[in-house]
C-alpha cells in the first residue's frame, strides 16, 4: 500500500470512505482485497480489485460508525487470496452526527474560523436574538483557533468565572444534547453545563491532557411544543476555563 486517505471527521450512522492506493510490484496480475477493522457495532464494506503487474490502483472502502459520537482508530487490512499483504496502517477519526440527522449542530470558534460542513457557526459574536434563534445571553466567551487539528477540534469557545449562558432551541419531545470539549494545544479543565441551577452534564471528574477531547451528553425535554433552553456553562479544575468545540441537539 502506497497511501491511504480519509477525512479526519466522520459522520455517525453514515458510510465514510477510505481510499487506498496499492501497487503490484510483481510480474503477475494480482487480486487485492481491502477492508477496515472497526470498533464493535460499526459496519463496513470490503472491495476486491485486480492490480496489473507493475501497476498502481485505487480502491475505496467504507465504514459506518454507531450513532453515538466518539473517537476511533480504524485499521486498514489488505489481503490477496489467503495471504495478508499489509496490516497496521490506520486512520484516527472523530465521529459526529451529520447536520441533516439532528435538530441543531453547532461548531464553536472564531467568527471567521474554519467551519465543519453543514454545521452552524457558534462564535462570541452570536448574541441571542429571536431571528437567530440561538446565542449567548449576557456575557460572551473568548475564542481560540489552535490551527493544529481538524475543523471540528482546532477551534473552541472558552471562559472562566461566573456562568456564561447559551440559549438554544429545543424541539418538541426529548432530545439528547452532545457536547465536545477539550483543547488541541493544552490541558483543559472540567466543563459543566446546568439549567436552572440543576447540573445536566459534565466532561468528567478530572481535567483532560493536552490534545485530548471527550464527548458528554444529557437530555433536554422540549415539551409538547418546543422551547428554548438557557444552558449555564461553568469550568473547574486547572485554571477554571471551560471549553466547547461543538454542541449537537439530536
Amino acid at each position: 500500500m502506497l497511501k491511504a486517505t480519509a477525512e479526519p471527521v466522520w459522520w455517525t450512522g453514515r458510510a465514510n470512505p477510505v481510499t487506498v492506493l496499492v501497487r503490484n510490484t510483481g510480474a503477475k496480475d494480482r487480486a487485492v482485497t481491502a477492508r477496515l477493522v472497526t470498533p464493535d457495532g460499526w459496519s463496513g464494506t470490503e472491495r476486491t480489485v485486480t492490480v496489473a503487474a507493475g501497476a498502481e490502483r485505487e480502491l475505496t472502502v467504507t465504514a459506518t460508525p454507531v450513532s453515538t459520537p466518539g473517537f476511533a482508530t480504524v485499521e486498514i487490512r489488505l489481503t490477496s487470496g489467503d495471504e495478508e499483504i499489509e496490516r497496521g496502517r490506520s486512520v484516527s477519526v472523530v465521529t459526529t452526527p451529520h447536520p441533516d440527522d439532528v435538530a441543531s449542530a453547532f461548531d464553536a470558534g472564531p467568527p471567521a474560523g474554519p467551519l465543519l460542513t453543514g454545521y452552524t457557526r457558534l462564535s462570541p459574536e452570536d448574541g441571542y436574538t429571536d431571528d437567530r434563534g440561538f446565542g449567548w445571553v449576557g456575557d460572551r466567551p473568548l475564542t481560540r483557533d489552535r490551527g493544529n487539528a481538524d475543523d471540528l477540534r482546532r477551534d473552541i469557545v472558552m471562559q472562566k468565572g461566573k456562568p456564561i449562558v447559551l440559549r438554544i432551541p429545543v424541539p418538541a419531545g426529548t432530545h439528547t444534547v452532545w457536547v465536545l470539549t477539550g483543547d488541541s494545544l493544552t490541558d483543559s479543565g472540567v466543563t459543566t453545563i446546568s439549567e436552572g441551577g440543576t447540573v445536566l452534564g459534565r466532561s468528567g471528574d478530572n481535567s483532560l491532557p493536552s490534545r485530548a477531547f471527550v464527548w458528554f451528553s444529557f437530555d433536554l425535554d422540549g415539551g409538547p411544543g418546543g422551547r428554548t433552553a438557557d444552558l449555564e456553562i461553568t469550568g473547574s479544575k486547572l485554571n477554571g476555563l471551560w471549553r466547547i468545540a461543538a454542541l449537537v441537539v439530536g
